[in-house]
């Protein structure tokens, strides 16, 4: 059993273990699922996954997990391509000082929300104000729609969609975050072994 976060790309290296466990193992059946961040380390942490694929600050303060760093990506401000910003060639914190910056249901990622709050603060000066969308298809409408921006990644799919535009902000452009694949580690399927051997 196999999670993605919302809204996230499936990455290569899930895609080219699915295929090549298809091939070599027939018999091994294969279930995914996407998962907020939040849903993700409830199923984990209650085994009903065997496997979770997220950006790391997902996996921030989880006890009895391991994980495989997949690839990197950057952290990005995402857009429409109607917003009044997304005329300017390059943007920093200090320019969302009166934007609302969706991110999806309070509490669901905690980790990432601080570090949002804590950036707005350091860089721009202002405390954000932060929407809570009830789920990631949500927070990508609200986008989408010019009303709100968010700050993801580029590993979500909906930065290549012609309705959208982003941006590597200013004070980010050094700043790299990790694609995980975590498991627990008391976890005895067979079929995660030979995933993660893949993986690694």
């Amino acid at each position: 059993k196999i999670g993605i976060l919302s809204g996230m790309e499936i990455g290569v290296e899930i895609q080219d273990m699915i295929h090549q466990m298809s091939e070599k193992y027939p018999n091994v059946r294969m279930e995914l699922k996407h998962f907020s961040h939040g849903e993700m380390v409830h199923a984990l942490n209650r085994g009903e996954l065997d496997l979770g694929v997220s950006i790391d600050l997902a996996f921030m303060g989880m006890q009895n997990v391991r994980y495989v760093n997949l690839r990197q990506c950057d952290p990005v401000l995402i857009l429409s391509r109607n917003h009044p910003l997304a005329k300017r060639e390059t943007l920093s914190y200090r320019d969302l000082k009166n934007e609302e910056l969706v991110v999806v249901k309070e509490g669901d990622c905690p980790a990432g929300e601080k570090l949002i709050v804590e950036e707005c603060r350091k860089y721009g000066n202002f405390y954000p104000r932060l929407f809570y969308a009830d789920s990631m298809e949500d927070a990508i409408l609200w986008v989408e729609s010019g009303l709100k921006c968010a700050i993801f990644n580029t590993e979500m799919s909906f930065i290549h969609s012609p309705l959208s535009k982003y941006y590597i902000l200013e004070e980010l452009k050094n700043k790299k975050s990790w694609i995980q694949a975590v498991y627990r580690r008391q976890n005895s399927n067979i079929a995660l072994s030979l995933a993660l051997e893949y993986l690694e």
